[in-house]
């Protein structure tokens, strides 16, 4: 197993030390002593390269219980990783323009049961393929519309990855094109019928931009990211602030990262900009979009939704018997609210959470959950691909075994 030279054990160390501070049962539910097992975890999957660098934070009662920066952002130039790195956030996308979405649902602008084709007319007749993943032309009408609320649950039928390629959908195309191709496309399934991770964010990200008449990276910055102090968060990231991004790596076959060939970030506006991914963002930014959830819709002065709206979006809104059998994105035990996973079966799950957990992760490694039942918000940040199940569960039970009341 790959071993860091003494100098890189003790730079990790000098960050755990200014960045892990003592915390008494005075200031938090949390056992201090307990949390070092949390710190020495990281830091071994840090020094055995497991991970180029890791920031964390939990926060419990709107403050930060434990936050910290293990290793380099940019492993080669041993770059430390610092609390304000910059990541690709990728489907943590996706809970953002949930709210989006229902900042809109509260104006009155549209209801959740009605069909999108009222506001993007190009899905008013879809058809679906015969057989799921089947012959593309081999087709039959869709037995009802589609409707907001299966956009927001991934229960629309939006999956035909092939036939999205053979239409051309890509990053090439504005938002608005690209949406038009999808709804030439074959739905995968009948609207309702099953759960799949497709394009749904997509399409809910034109239905923003044409009921705001803004551009969904408008609408994002001036009514979300400006209120919330998100100064960090867009869908690129600018020149001057280039040097603070993290480096994307992979496992290879001895398990140690290697870094991936295409690395960087737009520095100006992309052509294309959705609503499933695409985001940059830090800790920071995301424990304040994370702790206006958890404060019911509410931060800094700020109501970005009501409350009843909140509690309503971190509710199971598919039926179980439409979910997977080993759960959505194989998250046993979880079913699906409106922008992420609800945990319904902690016992399911088979490691350390808490019923009612809302969650959601990016495919290189970013990772939230917010635990109402203990005003809690846990967020890791790496920047390795894939995204493992299996360090989340860790990360989650390491934080659990040391809360005390």
């Amino acid at each position: 197993m790959f071993r860091t030279p003494l100098a890189t054990t003790l730079h990790v160390l000098a960050w755990l030390v200014l960045f892990f501070p003592a915390l008494s049962s005075a200031q938090s539910d949390f056992s201090s002593e307990r949390l070092e097992r949390l710190r020495h975890v990281i830091s071994e999957s840090v020094e055995h390269r497991e991970y180029a660098g890791v920031d964390i934070v939990v926060a419990q009662h709107g403050k930060t219980v434990i936050s910290g920066s293990f290793g380099y952002q940019d492993f080669e130039s041993r770059k430390a990783m610092q609390p304000d790195t910059i990541f690709a956030i990728a489907s943590m996308t996706k809970p953002i323009t949930a709210v989006a979405v229902m900042m809109l649902y509260e104006e009155g602008k549209f209801l959740l049961e009605e069909p999108v084709s009222k506001y993007l007319p190009e899905f008013a007749n879809m058809q679906v393929l015969a057989t799921e993943g089947g012959d593309q032309t081999q087709v039959v009408p869709a037995a009802s519309q589609i409707t907001i609320r299966q956009l927001l649950t991934h229960t629309d039928g939006l999956f035909n990855f092939k036939g999205y390629a053979a239409a051309g959908v890509g990053p090439q195309l504005s938002l608005a094109a690209t949406v038009k191709k999808i709804a030439t496309v074959p739905l995968s399934h009948q609207p309702g019928q099953a759960w799949r991770y497709g394009v749904s964010y997509e399409v809910l990200a034109r239905l923003v931009e044409v009921c705001s008449g803004q551009p969904y990276d408008v609408f994002l910055s001036e009514r979300l990211f400006r209120p919330l102090d998100m100064k960090d968060t867009g869908f690129f990231v600018p020149a001057d602030k280039a040097g603070r991004l993290a480096k994307g790596y992979k496992l290879n076959e001895q398990h140690t990262i290697e870094l991936l060939s295409n690395q960087g970030a737009p520095d100006h506006k992309p052509v294309y900009v959705g609503g499933s991914g695409g985001l940059y963002s830090t800790t920071g930014d995301f424990l304040r979009f994370s702790q206006m959830l958890l404060n019911g819709g509410t931060l800094n002065g700020h109501r970005i939704l009501s409350p009843v709206t909140v509690d309503y979006m971190m509710q199971n809104h598919v039926p179980l018997n439409v979910l997977p059998p080993d759960g959505p994105n194989g998250r046993k035990g979880f079913g699906h609210g409106l922008g992420g996973y609800v945990l319904l079966d902690p016992p399911a799950y088979e490691d350390l959470s808490v019923k009612g957990e809302f969650n959601g992760a990016g495919v290189g490694g970013t990772f939230y959950w917010i635990d109402r039942k203990n005003d809690l918000i846990g967020l890791w940040f790496a920047q390795r691909y894939p995204q493992v199940q299996t360090t989340l569960k860790r990360f989650k039970v390491l934080t659990y075994q040391a809360l005390e009341k």
